[in-house]
Order: C-alpha cells, then structure tokens, then sequence
C-alpha cells in the first residue's frame, strides 16, 4: 500500500514570515518527502524601500520565490493573494478565501501567526484563519476537513507552545533561505534576530536551535 504523502499549507502575512516562522519545520518535511504549500497574504507594497510600485511588489514576490526555493519549495507552490500592506480588515470575503484554498489543497498541517503578535497584520490573518478553520472543520461547509493546526511566532516570542521541532539540522537552510530577503536585510538584522530566537528555543529544549508552535484545538 502506498504511503500518504502529508500536506503542509503555510500561511504567512508578509514575504518573510513563512521562513521566520518555521523555516526550520518546512525544511525538515521536505527532507521527508512531504508536500508543502505556502500562501503570501500581502503584496509587499509597504515593505520594500521606495521606487515604482510594480517593481518593489515584483521584487518582494521574486525574493520570496528564491527563499521558499532554497527550502525546496517549488514556485508554483507559492501563492500571492496580494491584499494590501498594513491594511488588512477581518471579512467574510478574506474567511472564504482561505476556506478555499484549504478546501483545495486539503492540508494535514496548518501553520500561520499566534493571536499574540504585536504585528496587526499578523493578528487579522490569526482571526481570519482561525474561523476559516473552525468552519472547515465543524461541519457546516461541504468543504470538511480537520488538519492540525499550528500558530507560530515572528516578532512576539509565545509564552505558551506545545510543540518544539528540532531544527538544528536544518539552520543553515533557514539561514540561506533569510538571506534571499535582501531589501528586509537593508533594515532589519533579521538573521541574528531570528537565529537568536532559535538558540534560545533550542536551548530551552536541550538542543541546539528550535523552533516552537501552540497547537489548535477545536
């Protein structure tokens, strides 16, 4: 019998958030032959130096493609929603996107920010896929389904978590994979930031770098 590949679908406010998340985690599924899907919620339009338009959202989409490929995600399985930067509001419309893209992909995992993070942003794509989720999962959609549901942290570390993942194994990875986010690295020490972090998790956990996620219940 032929073994079920797992699905992991990442969903990620911003360019960057995916590989500061849980870089670690994606690189080490893939090392284990599991799929993984990554979902970009804004454009980049407010992050990315000055310039013309166009360019900075190209840019941000093109850095994002190179970082999730040096994870071993291939393009076509990184998406762009491209909502506008800092100005995200909770609707029907954005629950009903995501419940498609679930619906679609039917995800074993699903990870996204923790209710905490000081990143507004960060905490409408909490809301917004929270009810997403608990609506595919209670039944009331033709489009049930019930992955296990992950939270990460970016810019707010978690007080309470429930699960640790190893990732020392796979720290360089997430390394290189940060450092394709040049126009962010303009600004923002995000390598030590987040490697940082990871120690401290790690440390925490009696290993060398770590990455932690509060899971979801119903």
């Amino acid at each position: 019998m032929k073994d079920i590949v797992k699905k992991h679908l990442v969903i990620a406010p911003h360019h960057d958030d995916e590989v500061i998340g849980c870089g670690g985690t994606i690189a080490q599924a893939i090392s284990k032959g599991e799929h993984i899907k990554v979902i970009i919620i804004t454009k980049g339009d407010l992050s990315g130096g000055v310039g013309d338009l166009n360019e900075i959202i190209s840019n941000r989409e093109n850095e994002c493609i190179n970082a999730c490929n040096t994870l071993g995600i291939e393009k076509g399985n990184v998406k762009f929603l491209k909502k506008p930067d800092r100005s995200l509001v909770y609707s029907l419309d954005f629950v009903e996107e995501i419940i498609h893209e679930i619906s679609i992909y039917k995800p074993n995992f699903i990870y996204f920010p923790h209710d905490m993070e000081s990143d507004r942003d960060h905490r409408i794509v909490n809301e917004v896929v929270s009810e997403a989720i608990f609506l595919c999962q209670s039944g009331f959609l033709k489009e049930n389904c019930a992955p296990m549901c992950l939270q990460y942290e970016v810019w707010t570390p978690m007080k309470n978590y429930q699960v640790v993942k190893d990732i020392t194994r796979f720290i360089e990875l997430k390394k290189a994979s940060i450092k394709k986010y040049e126009s962010q690295l303009k600004t923002l020490n995000l390598v030590d930031g987040v490697l940082g972090l990871n120690s401290y998790r790690g440390m925490q956990a009696g290993v060398q770098f770590a990455e932690v996620f509060r899971v979801v219940s119903k």
